[in-house]
């Protein structure tokens, strides 16, 4: 039997906390979104049983939620090795001691070297594969499934600058890249995922989240202009079509790994002018694990990774955790007025090379969690630019997800070109 054939359409942020993506399949009426922490843990002795293909509950439940139980190998010169590997929450949760995530620290690799960057993509890739098979045949593949690949990806800004033509090379330096996925008790082992790019489109992190709020028009940013005036009466001269009109932006896109200050100057963005500060809301999260550690008795408490912590914090917390609950909290408060204060410092560095700007723009992963500390400490910094440039802070729910719209925007671009 031939192998089934996929032509797959994303837009994929790899963030340093999270992968969030959106993709088309050809043939298929609905998107895929795709959103879940980018962890995969290695399983070198995997304690698993995979599901049997008749169980249609079971086999639905592990569809469904792919990218937080994807159980796979690689077979690929972009992975060194062919264990398996445990994606997202069921790797944080049954596979701790294996994590693998994005280095955070000052000495990083990046995220274009580390290999890592390449299991996400290709694992997600197998899973939207996976996913739109199913859903249109309502069972799994019995033969492989051949994929050609068109896909946006984002590098933090000093990265894009350094390695925005090598990323994508090694993504085409082979002609097939096979995911191996086995979740399933299937007839042949396997089922085997085979990828091909047939192109890669590679941004800097916060451009295509500028890209994603112009293109969501007027109506979108009066709507944050007039909660932005709210806070700071000055602003109150100034409509949406002044914002859209302004060629001078600042992006401040906070990551989990890095706060990448996104500079567009007469409309088009300038690397030049543009800066990573290589610290990131994950920081905060490896400080606060550090003090907690130095805490003594009930207080103390050992996180193995900050993943780890991130899944504790997104739980309702019972009786016996509470005290371990009020301790994190407090710990990551302190964390987050020393970060505050580091962002609105480097801004002033960027503005001061920048000059008068017509708009500052707030986005990203960790933007909602700093909004209380941050805000009015960026107010006097930008007015020393221009007092009349208004900050506009993303709404909860769309900060985390504006790149993945601009990564997606551009890939549909690109391929109707």
């Amino acid at each position: 039997m031939k192998n089934k054939t996929e032509n797959i359409l994303a837009g994929m942020d790899i963030g340093n906390g999270y992968l969030k993506g959106t993709a088309v399949v050809s043939g298929s009426k609905d998107s895929i979104d795709i959103d879940y922490q980018s962890v995969a843990s290695l399983a070198i002795d995997p304690v698993s049983f995979g599901i049997d293909p008749d169980n249609k509950t079971d086999v639905e439940e592990a569809v469904n939620d792919i990218f937080n139980c994807l159980d796979a190998s690689f077979n690929t010169p972009l992975v060194s090795d062919r264990y398996r590997h445990i994606f997202g929450r069921q790797g944080i949760v049954h596979y701790p001691e294996g994590v693998r995530q994005f280095d955070v620290t000052l000495n990083r690799i990046g995220k274009a070297k580390d290999e890592l960057s390449s299991i996400l993509c290709l694992g997600t890739i197998a899973g939207i594969a996976l996913k739109d098979y199913y859903t249109k045949n309502g069972e799994l593949p019995s033969e492989d499934i051949d994929v050609t690949a068109r896909i946006a990806l984002a590098l933090p800004i000093d990265e894009y600058i350094e390695e925005r033509e090598a990323y994508p090379t090694k993504l085409y330096s082979c002609e097939r890249h096979t995911v191996e996925i086995h979740n399933f008790n299937v007839r042949q082992n396997t089922i085997n995922i085979n990828i091909k790019f047939e192109d890669v489109a590679v941004l800097a992190e916060g451009s295509a989240a500028q890209i994603a709020i112009v293109s969501n028009g007027a109506v979108f940013i009066q709507n944050l202009l007039n909660e932005a005036k709210q806070l700071n009466s000055v602003w109150e001269p100034i409509t949406a079509d002044d914002i859209i009109a302004g060629d001078s932006t600042v992006g401040i896109d906070i990551g989990e790994g890095t706060v990448n200050y996104t500079v567009f100057a007469d409309g088009t963005f300038s690397p030049k002018l543009s800066y990573t500060f290589t610290k990131g809301y994950g920081s905060i999260l490896d400080n606060a694990i550090a003090s907690i550690k130095k805490e003594t008795g009930a207080r103390k408490h050992i996180y193995k990774n900050r993943k780890e912590l991130i899944n504790f914090l997104s739980k309702d917390v019972t009786g016996t955790k509470k005290l371990q609950r009020e301790v994190a909290d407090t710990k990551i408060a302190e964390q987050r007025k020393i970060f505050a204060n580091e962002i609105a410092a480097h801004l002033s560095e960027v503005l001061s090379s920048v000059g008068s700007i017509d708009v500052i723009y707030v986005y990203g992963g960790g933007a909602n969690a700093m909004r209380a500390d941050l805000y009015q400490n960026l107010i006097p910094i930008v007015a020393a630019s221009n007092p009349l440039a208004p900050i506009l802070y993303m709404e909860k729910d769309y900060c985390r997800i504006l790149n993945r719209d601009g990564l997606f925007s551009c890939a549909l671009a690109r391929s109707a070109a």
